[in-house]
């Protein structure tokens, strides 16, 4: 049974049906079947190959019954688009809107050496690794080895360019999961059905799905893929680790045990703590880690892909990919004239909250000032920040002050909700607009709140504070100088005056702008708008609509300047036609820095990339922030990476004293301090800075030497890379070379020709920038969600152009690329309904045979077979093959799909009514004796494909079976020693199972039989006990599939067409009228 293909008719049940499809399950065949006629048209079933007897109905060509040249050459595409092409080619050649580099294709190359594909993508920040995982999900996709897919992100921006670029640039539609879409699929399933279940490519938050009732329902789920992005926030964080740590892991091992093929995304696998990457592995593979929680040797090499951008070279030219980034900090001095009214401001801000900071410090509760901090930072960033937040600050100040108090319990929760998001923002780097908006509104109100009491316990004590002013005329002082200052802002001069610099030799240069707060990109924007200046502006507020509008409109036009926030950081690509890059405000976070600098800083960018750091001359950003943007710049420069290191204000509360001590220190040194000694690459950082600035630095600096001594111990996380070898990339260039010679199909003229066929319409040619499908009735293809679809009008606007978003009318345009759900719907619907719907039945033509005029010298059979060698897990090889066949010469094989693509040319098709017997059936007899004859030389052709092939494989998986064994005997001899005594002091229901113990086994010899015969020694402890069924239950899974992909079949030829070729001379009496 293993040589039907789906298309195929059968009977089953006493019913005629088409094979869809058959999977390997377990190791044995799952075939789903649809309905061909009576009760049961159009319905699909699955039967268990041994349980129910399923018969071919097999049609023999007959080319006394060819058809049309189009449908042949459909038919045939089909079945090379679907060929099964080994590990050393590539069968998704064109997977979606990209311009591939070879280094992006090594992942996918190590994934198709691997038996079960378990990876680490752990590339530098800007190499695309949400691309490369896309890469590996397209191929396995097309190989039919994968149907389930699950993604799991952070929340926020990263999740939204997960579904973004998935869609747009694959084709591939990934549903949000969320508590709203679970609880629609349990509307419309049966009652009790896991809503996992009917989310076949699914993306959700690792911070939802860790919630118990919905891990409780994934776990009863099983996937064929999934990609965990952000991995290293599921290390194992060891006890006394935060709840959410913890889940997070758990999360991780769920999946890891759930899934066939699990894909491991993050810039910092390593943290410094050999036992956190360890953890990483055992994710992918348990085998990779001993008892103790340390790897094993180098083993785990070979399942880690690490390039940084030194590592990576244009292929043609050796020359670096990625220009070196210049980084270029820019002082901007406070005016006493011009900018009074600012300079008054800051010297305000800082007399109010000042005592605050100070009485924080005194009592060692920092995080209770934290928001105080937030405030300074708004008043570095623009002015217009600074007085909207007053504002707010002044109107929940007196609100408050008119209540009798907060009470305690909604001061510890208001206190908690912001830790909490701090701590994710922190984490992450960026936020969602709603939690940016969250925690500036948390942040506000605890301002208010603070201040109202201490305004009352003055009031109470017959005080005010300065003894001369409230603290609501301070709030309101305050306002009036915000407003006043906003005429005169010096950050704001600042950056037009560097907006005139970038200009000055490049006059239509982009320039890309960020900043901490939508307030300040309102005034960024107004003020640039009145210089005169084109000006986009970006944030998490906007549409997606309105974010691909913009961000293509920047990306193809000159002469702009965007403004950006940050919640619109992540999963922008805006480095086409922009090289220069401005940061209103310095943040803390170097995950924030990092999200800004990539939008510029990737893969594509022709220039160097010149980032700008704005900051204001004798302020705490100065004297603080500028010293750990140096940290943050020369890590970068050693290791190429920031670590996820150090989120200031959610961090342990002595590095949030030594701020807070830090900016009430440069209090009576504002707008005077000289200029610093230190650049970013040269002079200490801590030089001139006060004693707590040097503790805050020299904590840094104990937290990056951890990365520094882990880089040296581990070269691959710098130095060498892990498959960053020159070698390796050729290799991963051959074998999309390769892929191009055995499956480069045009996906426009297979897709247009499969609508036209089934009675589908065309608007425009196919060869325009942009052109429009109608479906036909019979395609029951989802479009749902996908660019340019209209389900509506069931058609669909598509182009081959991958730099083509739009069309003329501003309209979304869907890319045509291998994973467009329209390219895998017309392959499984040509596939099927040639071969199914009665093909070279009684009174219709046989659209595997057709006809056509030919540059030969005699009229000669092109006769093609698809040669296969399956296995206990399912196709393994699979090529489509020919075999000429004329009169005289004898027949000659060919693996190279040109050899009959070039001879099935639409313009020299001739009709095929009589030709067969005209010019074939005299030498050839019947068509029986043309395929056995052909067929034989098809299997002898393929034979040394096909042992090559076996002998590769097997050497695989002996080489990966040895290693199993090895292992499982390591992880007995850790185990065993240990058995006694853990058994000797049974919790008390364990000692009840003891005196219950059956009888001692006979002794085991081996340390498999040793392991099995304590997994069922009740005298041990349930935790030891557990401990050895995980090791036994990953060894003998892994095993299993291992004999499964070892027990390979012969090879098998079966037919596919037979097209004939006639010599020009003589199809010119007949005719052309065949296409």
């Amino acid at each position: 049974m293993n040589d039907l293909l789906p298309g195929t008719e059968v009977q089953a049940r006493g019913l005629r049906w088409q094979l869809v499809s058959c999977d390997q399950q377990h190791g044995r065949a799952v075939y789903r079947l649809r309905g061909l006629g009576g009760t049961v048209a159009g319905q699909e079933i699955e039967l268990l190959d041994g349980l129910d007897e399923i018969q071919p109905i097999r049609h023999d060509v007959d080319p006394k019954k060819a058809g049309r040249l189009r449908e042949w050459l459909l038919y045939h595409e089909a079945f090379v688009l679907e060929q099964a092409l080994g590990p050393h080619a590539l069968l998704a050649v064109q997977p979606g809107r990209l311009e591939i580099q070879p280094y992006q294709l090594v992942p996918v190359i190590r994934a198709l050496s691997m038996s079960r594909v378990r990876l680490l993508l752990a590339d530098g920040v800007g190499l695309g690794k949400t691309v490369q995982a896309g890469l590996v999900m397209t191929e396995l996709m097309a190989r039919r080895l994968v149907q389930r897919v699950l993604v799991i992100s952070p929340a926020g921006p990263l999740l939204e360019q997960w579904r973004t670029e998935m869609r747009d640039r694959f084709g591939l539609r990934l549903q949000v999961v969320d508590r709203a879409k679970l609880e629609e699929v349990r509307r419309q399933t049966e009652l009790g059905a896991n809503p996992f279940d009917h989310l076949p490519l699914s993306l959700t938050s690792i911070d939802f799905v860790k919630q118990e009732r919905v891990l409780a329902e994934l776990e009863r789920s099983a996937y064929d893929l999934v990609i965990i992005d952000e991995a290293h926030h599921c290390v194992d964080p060891g006890a006394g680790a935060l709840a959410d740590d913890s889940l997070r892991r758990r999360v991780a091992q769920v999946l890891a045990g759930r899934t066939d093929s699990l894909l491991l995304l993050t810039a910092t696998p390593h943290d410094g703590n050999d036992r956190s990457f360890a953890s990483l592995c055992e994710l992918l593979d348990p085998s990779l880690v001993d008892g103790r929680g340390v790897v094993r040797g180098d083993r785990y090499r070979r399942h880690v892909v690490r390039r940084l951008k030194r590592h990576v070279r244009d292929a043609a030219t050796g020359k670096p990919l990625f220009p070196e980034r210049k980084v270029l900090p820019q002082r901007i001095i406070v005016d006493p004239a011009r900018h009074k009214a600012f300079a008054d401001l800051t010297r305000g801000l800082l007399a109010l909250i000042a005592p605050e900071l100070r009485r924080a410090i005194r009592d060692k509760r920092y995080s209770d000032v934290l928001s105080f901090f937030a405030l300074l930072k708004r008043s570095v960033s623009t002015a217009a920040a600074c007085r909207s937040t007053l504002d707010v600050v002044a109107d929940r100040f007196d609100a408050a002050v008119a209540d009798q108090g907060e009470s305690q319990e909604a001061r510890r929760e208001r206190i908690r909700t912001l830790r909490d998001v701090r701590r994710r923002l922190d984490r992450f780097g960026v936020g969602t607009a709603d939690e940016e908006n969250e925690i500036q509104a948390l942040e506000v109100e605890d301002i208010a709140q603070q201040l109202a009491e201490l305004e009352r316990t003055a009031r109470a004590a017959g005080r005010r504070i300065d003894r001369s002013i409230s603290i609501r005329d301070s709030l309101r002082s305050l306002v009036t100088l915000a407003k006043a200052a906003e005429l005169a802002d010096p950050k704001l001069d600042e950056l037009v005056s560097q907006i005139q610099t970038i200009r000055a030799p490049l006059p239509t240069a982009n320039i890309l702008i960020y900043t901490e707060y939508t307030t300040s990109q309102n005034a960024v924007a107004e003020r640039l708008k009145r210089e005169g200046l084109l000006v986009l502006t970006l944030s998490g507020n906007d549409s997606e609509r309105v974010r691909l509008e913009t961000t293509d409109r920047f990306r193809t036009t000159h002469g702009l300047i965007m403004v950006c926030t940050d919640a619109a950081a992540e999963g922008l690509n805006l480095h086409q036609r922009c090289h220069n890059l401005i940061h209103l405000e310095l943040p803390f976070n170097p995950n924030r820095l990092e999200q800004r600098n990539g939008r510029i800083d990737r893969y594509g960018q022709v220039y160097p990339p010149i980032v700008r750091y704005l900051h204001l001359a004798g302020t705490f950003e100065e004297n603080i922030l500028l010293r750990l943007i140096a940290k943050y710049e020369r890590q970068r420069a050693m290791l190429t990476f920031v670590p996820n290191t150090l989120g200031v204000t959610a961090s342990p509360e002595h590095t949030a004293g030594r701020l807070l001590q830090g900016i009430i220190d440069s209090e009576g040194s504002l707008f005077s301090t000289p200029a610093p000694k230190f650049t970013l690459s040269e002079g200490d950082p801590a030089d001139g800075a006060g004693g707590a600035v040097t503790e805050l630095l020299e904590e840094i600096d104990r937290s990056f030497s951890s990365f520094e001594k882990a880089a040296k111990t581990n070269t691959w996380l710098a130095d060498a890379g892990s498959f960053a070898e020159e070698a390796v990339t050729r290799e991963a260039q051959t074998a999309k070379t390769e892929g191009d010679r055995a499956a480069d199909i045009d996906l426009a003229r297979f897709v247009v020709g499969a609508i036209l066929r089934d009675g589908g319409d065309l608007r425009g040619k196919i060869t325009d920038q942009t052109f429009e499908v109608r479906l036909p009735g019979a395609w029951g293809v989802d479009l749902s969600d996908t660019p340019g679809a209209e389900p509506e009008s069931r058609s669909a606007r598509v182009t081959v152009n991958k730099d083509v978003l739009f069309d003329a009318q501003k309209r979304p345009v869907g890319f045509l690329g291998r994973s467009h759900p329209l390219v895998r719907h017309a392959i499984d619907r040509v596939r099927h309904t040639s071969l199914g719907d009665g093909a070279g039945g009684a009174g219709g033509v046989d659209p595997r045979a057709s006809a056509v005029a030919g540059a030969v010298a005699e009229p000669t059979l092109i006769c093609t077979f698809l040669a296969r060698i399956m296995s206990g897990a399912g196709r393994e090889l699979e090529r489509v093959v020919s075999v000429n066949v004329a009169e005289v010469k004898p027949p000659t094989y060919s693996e190279d799909p040109h050899a009959w693509l070039a001879a099935a040319d639409p313009d020299r098709a001739i009709s095929p009514t009589g030709v067969w017997d005209k010019h074939f059936a005299r030498w050839v007899g019947g068509a029986a004796d043309l395929t056995r004859t052909a067929g034989v030389a098809a299997a002898a052709g393929f034979m040394a494909t096909g042992q090559a092939f076996t002998k590769e494989a097997r050497e695989s998986v002996v080489n990966e079976r040895t290693e199993l064994e090895r292992w499982v005997s390591e992880r007995a001899a850790d185990l065993i020693p240990g058995a006694a005594s853990k058994a000797s002091q049974p919790a008390l229901f364990e000692a009840a199972q003891a005196k219950q113990a059956k009888p001692a086994a006979a002794p085991a010899t081996t340390p498999l039989a040793k392991l099995e015969n304590l997994r069922g020694d009740a005298s041990q402890s349930t935790k030891f006990r557990s401990e050895v069924e995980a090791v036994l239950k990953s060894y003998h899974s892994r095993l299993d599939r291992l004999n499964a992909r070892q027990n390979l079949s012969e090879p098998e030829i079966t037919p596919l067409g037979i097209l004939m070729v006639v010599p020009e001379a003589l199809a010119a009496a007949g005719g052309k009228h065949g296409a």
